[in-house]
């Protein structure tokens, strides 16, 4: 199933151009920003096309009619948060929007998921040839991965948006354009693009890595926004 895009919005950290983006999953933070005068706004973007083929939904799966909302699993972010959401998606882009989004909620915050989480996302979430075969030692390691200095802080997809930039019937690339919220406060000048790559394993979508592929400004302008976000 694939969702029909809604209204795009452009935000305050694009349209001042203080621009962040940050690789959230691939073991080295990418943080880059520009800072200075107000561009001006870019031209309306065209809905994003690909040339792949799109993933086909198991025969009556569905997502109730909506689009993803990057609210599945719930909002409080934990590891259930992940396993609900990976449990709840169809076979479908729109199921693998939500593992995405969920999965970049749970690893991308300060302070970190726990060495028990990690855990329990390795064994059921991970893809056999994921960027790491030990998650919680991955963690440990402290990798600043919101590329906020300070603070508690996690990714959310109010205001956020998502592109699928391919897909195969067991296959999924999904860029994920998050809010960045520092203390329990929407922080309207960040926000942040990961890309991540999925495949279909033992029925469910996993997760193989995530980078920053997709400048956040461009994903923005281009991505379909989350039906609601938390």
């Amino acid at each position: 199933m694939q969702t029909e895009p809604n209204k795009r919005r452009r935000w305050p950290f694009i349209a001042a151009g203080a621009a962040v983006a940050i690789a959230a999953v691939a073991g080295v933070s990418i943080y880059y920003s520009s800072q200075g005068a107000e561009q001006p706004a870019p031209p309306a973007a065209q809905p994003p096309t690909s040339n792949a083929p799109t993933a086909t939904p198991a025969p009556g799966a569905s997502f109730d009619g909506r689009g993803p909302n990057g609210c599945a699993g719930g909002q409080t972010i934990d590891a259930n948060m992940v396993l609900t959401a990976q449990q709840e998606a169809d076979n479908s882009t729109d199921g693998a929007v939500e593992v995405a989004a969920a999965f970049t909620k749970w690893i991308a915050r300060t302070p970190l998921p726990s060495a028990e989480e990690a855990a329990t996302i390795e064994a059921e979430v991970l893809a056999a040839d994921a960027f790491t075969d030990d998650l919680a030692a991955y963690l440990a390691t402290g990798p600043n991965l919101t590329g906020v200095g300070g603070g508690e802080v996690h990714f959310s997809t109010t205001n956020g948006v998502w592109q699928i930039e391919s897909s195969t019937p067991d296959s999924a690339t999904v860029s994920i354009g998050s809010s960045i919220v520092v203390n329990g406060a929407l922080d309207s000048t960040q926000g942040n693009s990961t890309t991540v790559d999925l495949v279909r394993e033992d029925d469910r979508w996993k997760v193989v890595r995530g980078d920053a592929r997709v400048q956040l400004d461009v994903l923005f302008e281009n991505g379909i926004e989350f039906d609601g976000g938390c």
